[in-house]
Protein backbone atom coordinates (compact mmCIF):
# COMPACT_ATOMS: atom_id res chain seq x y z
CA UNK A 1 0.00 0.00 0.00
CA UNK A 2 1.23 3.49 -0.89
CA UNK A 3 -0.01 6.88 0.33
CA UNK A 4 -1.77 9.26 -2.07
CA UNK A 5 0.26 12.29 -0.92
CA UNK A 6 1.50 14.50 -2.56
CA UNK A 7 -0.80 13.80 -5.54
CA UNK A 8 -3.82 14.04 -3.24
CA UNK A 9 -4.61 13.99 0.45
CA UNK A 10 -4.81 10.67 2.25
CA UNK A 11 -7.64 9.43 4.41
CA UNK A 12 -8.21 6.57 6.85
CA UNK A 13 -8.38 4.08 3.99
CA UNK A 14 -5.21 5.01 2.11
CA UNK A 15 -3.32 5.75 5.35
CA UNK A 16 -4.86 3.29 7.85
CA UNK A 17 -4.23 3.19 11.56
CA UNK A 18 -3.80 -0.07 13.45
CA UNK A 19 -5.69 -0.69 16.72
CA UNK A 20 -5.24 -3.20 19.45
CA UNK A 21 -8.27 -5.10 18.13
CA UNK A 22 -7.20 -5.04 14.48
CA UNK A 23 -6.29 -8.28 12.80
CA UNK A 24 -2.58 -8.76 12.29
CA UNK A 25 -3.26 -9.20 8.60
CA UNK A 26 -6.05 -6.65 7.93
CA UNK A 27 -4.07 -4.48 7.66
CA UNK A 28 -0.91 -6.01 8.91
CA UNK A 29 1.42 -3.90 11.01
CA UNK A 30 4.20 -3.87 8.40
CA UNK A 31 1.83 -2.42 5.78
CA UNK A 32 0.62 0.30 8.15
CA UNK A 33 4.16 1.17 9.18
CA UNK A 34 5.49 1.24 5.61
CA UNK A 35 2.57 3.38 4.40
CA UNK A 36 3.04 5.88 7.20
CA UNK A 37 6.80 6.00 6.57
CA UNK A 38 6.18 6.65 2.87
CA UNK A 39 3.79 9.50 3.78
CA UNK A 40 6.36 11.06 6.10
CA UNK A 41 9.06 10.81 3.42
CA UNK A 42 6.71 12.40 0.86
CA UNK A 43 5.96 15.24 3.28
CA UNK A 44 9.66 15.85 3.92
CA UNK A 45 10.36 15.87 0.19
CA UNK A 46 7.55 18.35 -0.32
CA UNK A 47 8.74 20.77 2.36
CA UNK A 48 12.46 20.37 1.74
CA UNK A 49 15.25 20.75 4.25
CA UNK A 50 16.40 23.77 6.26
CA UNK A 51 16.06 24.64 9.92
CA UNK A 52 13.94 27.76 10.55
CA UNK A 53 11.28 28.95 12.94
CA UNK A 54 8.10 30.72 11.82
CA UNK A 55 7.80 34.29 13.13
CA UNK A 56 5.44 37.19 12.43
CA UNK A 57 5.38 38.49 8.81
CA UNK A 58 7.17 35.44 7.35
CA UNK A 59 6.06 32.68 5.01
CA UNK A 60 7.45 29.26 4.22
CA UNK A 61 9.18 29.75 0.88
CA UNK A 62 11.46 27.73 -1.32
CA UNK A 63 15.09 28.82 -1.00
CA UNK A 64 16.58 26.32 -3.47
CA UNK A 65 16.10 22.85 -4.91
CA UNK A 66 14.83 20.72 -2.02
CA UNK A 67 15.26 23.50 0.57
CA UNK A 68 12.84 25.88 2.30
CA UNK A 69 12.74 28.42 5.12
CA UNK A 70 10.42 30.82 6.89
CA UNK A 71 11.36 34.22 5.47
CA UNK A 72 9.83 37.50 4.34
CA UNK A 73 8.63 37.65 0.74
CA UNK A 74 11.21 39.18 -1.61
CA UNK A 75 9.45 41.57 -3.99
CA UNK A 76 12.38 41.42 -6.41
CA UNK A 77 12.62 37.61 -6.73
CA UNK A 78 9.39 36.09 -5.37
CA UNK A 79 6.83 38.37 -7.05
CA UNK A 80 6.38 38.38 -10.83
CA UNK A 81 3.71 39.55 -13.25
CA UNK A 82 1.54 42.67 -13.19
CA UNK A 83 -0.29 43.81 -10.07
CA UNK A 84 -3.79 45.15 -10.65
CA UNK A 85 -4.87 48.65 -9.65
CA UNK A 86 -7.44 47.14 -7.26
CA UNK A 87 -4.57 45.55 -5.33
CA UNK A 88 -2.42 48.68 -5.26
CA UNK A 89 -0.56 48.14 -8.56
CA UNK A 90 -0.44 49.94 -11.90
CA UNK A 91 -1.56 47.11 -14.21
CA UNK A 92 1.59 47.69 -16.27
CA UNK A 93 4.99 46.02 -16.56
CA UNK A 94 6.64 49.39 -17.30
CA UNK A 95 6.72 52.62 -15.28
CA UNK A 96 3.53 54.44 -16.19
CA UNK A 97 3.13 56.61 -13.12
CA UNK A 98 4.48 60.03 -12.17
CA UNK A 99 7.69 59.80 -10.15
CA UNK A 100 7.69 62.72 -7.72
CA UNK A 101 11.41 62.59 -6.91
CA UNK A 102 13.28 62.19 -10.22
CA UNK A 103 13.16 63.78 -13.68
CA UNK A 104 10.58 62.17 -15.95
CA UNK A 105 8.71 62.78 -19.21
CA UNK A 106 4.95 62.50 -18.71
CA UNK A 107 2.84 61.79 -21.81
CA UNK A 108 -0.89 62.02 -22.36
CA UNK A 109 -3.42 64.75 -21.53
CA UNK A 110 -3.68 65.51 -17.81
CA UNK A 111 -6.54 67.39 -16.17
CA UNK A 112 -6.07 69.16 -12.85
CA UNK A 113 -9.38 69.85 -11.12
CA UNK A 114 -7.81 71.80 -8.25
CA UNK A 115 -5.11 74.44 -7.74
CA UNK A 116 -1.69 73.73 -9.27
CA UNK A 117 1.15 75.39 -7.34
CA UNK A 118 4.68 75.66 -8.75
CA UNK A 119 7.44 76.80 -6.38
CA UNK A 120 10.24 76.90 -8.96
CA UNK A 121 10.78 77.80 -12.62
CA UNK A 122 8.05 76.65 -15.01
CA UNK A 123 9.01 76.12 -18.66
CA UNK A 124 6.50 75.67 -21.50
CA UNK A 125 8.02 74.49 -24.78
CA UNK A 126 4.75 74.69 -26.68
CA UNK A 127 1.52 76.70 -26.68
CA UNK A 128 -0.15 77.44 -23.34
CA UNK A 129 -3.94 77.65 -23.35
CA UNK A 130 -6.06 79.26 -20.64
CA UNK A 131 -9.68 78.22 -21.03
CA UNK A 132 -12.68 78.93 -18.84
CA UNK A 133 -16.30 79.93 -19.00
CA UNK A 134 -15.55 83.40 -17.59
CA UNK A 135 -11.79 83.97 -17.53
CA UNK A 136 -8.38 82.36 -17.59
CA UNK A 137 -5.63 83.49 -15.32
CA UNK A 138 -1.95 82.94 -14.53
CA UNK A 139 -0.52 84.37 -11.31
CA UNK A 140 3.23 84.79 -10.73
CA UNK A 141 4.49 84.97 -7.16
CA UNK A 142 8.21 85.72 -7.25
CA UNK A 143 9.31 82.95 -9.60
CA UNK A 144 9.97 82.64 -13.32
CA UNK A 145 7.71 81.66 -16.19
CA UNK A 146 9.34 81.06 -19.60
CA UNK A 147 7.65 80.42 -22.95
CA UNK A 148 10.39 79.24 -25.29
CA UNK A 149 8.33 79.20 -28.49
CA UNK A 150 5.94 82.07 -27.91
CA UNK A 151 8.45 84.93 -27.78
CA UNK A 152 7.56 85.88 -24.21
CA UNK A 153 9.39 85.97 -20.91
CA UNK A 154 7.70 86.90 -17.65
CA UNK A 155 9.48 87.13 -14.30
CA UNK A 156 8.76 88.44 -10.81
CA UNK A 157 10.78 89.37 -7.70
CA UNK A 158 10.37 93.10 -7.15
CA UNK A 159 8.32 93.76 -10.28
CA UNK A 160 6.65 92.21 -13.28
CA UNK A 161 8.29 92.24 -16.69
CA UNK A 162 6.57 91.19 -19.90
CA UNK A 163 9.30 90.80 -22.50
CA UNK A 164 8.69 90.12 -26.17
CA UNK A 165 11.63 88.83 -28.23
CA UNK A 166 12.44 89.72 -31.81
CA UNK A 167 10.13 86.91 -32.95
CA UNK A 168 7.21 89.10 -31.84
CA UNK A 169 3.69 87.96 -31.09
CA UNK A 170 1.69 85.86 -33.50
CA UNK A 171 -1.67 86.33 -31.84
CA UNK A 172 -3.56 88.74 -29.61
CA UNK A 173 -2.17 89.73 -26.20
CA UNK A 174 -4.80 91.05 -23.80
CA UNK A 175 -4.41 92.78 -20.44
CA UNK A 176 -7.83 92.85 -18.78
CA UNK A 177 -8.75 94.84 -15.65
CA UNK A 178 -5.21 96.09 -15.00
CA UNK A 179 -2.96 98.79 -16.48
CA UNK A 180 0.32 98.07 -18.24
CA UNK A 181 3.14 100.56 -17.64
CA UNK A 182 6.14 101.06 -19.95
CA UNK A 183 8.73 103.06 -18.01
CA UNK A 184 10.66 105.10 -20.55
CA UNK A 185 13.04 106.46 -17.87
CA UNK A 186 14.18 102.92 -17.19
CA UNK A 187 14.75 102.22 -20.86
CA UNK A 188 11.42 100.59 -21.68
CA UNK A 189 9.68 101.83 -24.83
CA UNK A 190 6.46 100.70 -26.47
CA UNK A 191 6.87 99.97 -30.16
CA UNK A 192 3.86 99.32 -32.37
CA UNK A 193 4.12 97.22 -35.47
CA UNK A 194 3.58 98.77 -38.89
CA UNK A 195 -0.04 98.68 -39.99
CA UNK A 196 -1.00 96.55 -42.97
CA UNK A 197 -4.06 96.13 -45.12
CA UNK A 198 -5.25 93.43 -42.73
CA UNK A 199 -4.25 94.84 -39.31
CA UNK A 200 -3.81 98.31 -37.71
CA UNK A 201 -0.92 99.36 -35.49
CA UNK A 202 -3.29 100.23 -32.63
CA UNK A 203 -6.98 99.74 -31.96
CA UNK A 204 -8.96 101.60 -29.28
CA UNK A 205 -12.42 100.02 -28.96
CA UNK A 206 -15.36 102.38 -28.35
CA UNK A 207 -16.41 102.90 -24.75
CA UNK A 208 -17.31 105.59 -22.24
CA UNK A 209 -15.25 108.26 -20.52
CA UNK A 210 -13.51 107.14 -17.30
CA UNK A 211 -14.94 108.85 -14.23
CA UNK A 212 -11.53 109.43 -12.60
CA UNK A 213 -9.16 109.94 -15.53
CA UNK A 214 -5.46 110.70 -15.41
CA UNK A 215 -3.63 113.17 -17.61
CA UNK A 216 -2.81 111.52 -20.90
CA UNK A 217 -5.67 108.99 -20.82
CA UNK A 218 -7.25 108.12 -24.17
CA UNK A 219 -10.67 106.75 -25.01
CA UNK A 220 -13.04 106.55 -27.95
CA UNK A 221 -16.83 106.70 -27.95
CA UNK A 222 -17.05 105.27 -31.44
CA UNK A 223 -17.41 108.70 -33.02
CA UNK A 224 -14.49 110.71 -31.65
CA UNK A 225 -11.13 110.06 -30.03
CA UNK A 226 -10.44 111.93 -26.78
CA UNK A 227 -7.40 112.69 -24.61
CA UNK A 228 -7.47 113.95 -21.01
CA UNK A 229 -5.39 117.14 -20.64
CA UNK A 230 -5.54 120.11 -18.25
CA UNK A 231 -8.28 118.48 -16.17
CA UNK A 232 -10.59 118.10 -19.17
CA UNK A 233 -11.31 115.75 -22.04
CA UNK A 234 -10.08 117.15 -25.38
CA UNK A 235 -11.35 115.93 -28.70
CA UNK A 236 -8.52 114.75 -30.92
CA UNK A 237 -10.60 113.89 -33.95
Amino acid sequence: MSPNYPASLDNGTTLPSATDTSSLTNPDLATVQNTQNAAVIALESKLGIGASTPVVATVLRGTGTGTSAYEQVSLSTDVTGVLSIANGGTESSIQNFVDLTTAQNVAGAKTFTDTLSVNAALYLNATAYLDGSTQGEINFFGNTFNINRGGAHITGNGGTIFKLTSSGIHDVVRFDDHSVTFNASSGYTLYLSVSTTSAPSLNIPPGTAPTTPNTGDLYSDGTHLYIYLASAWKTII
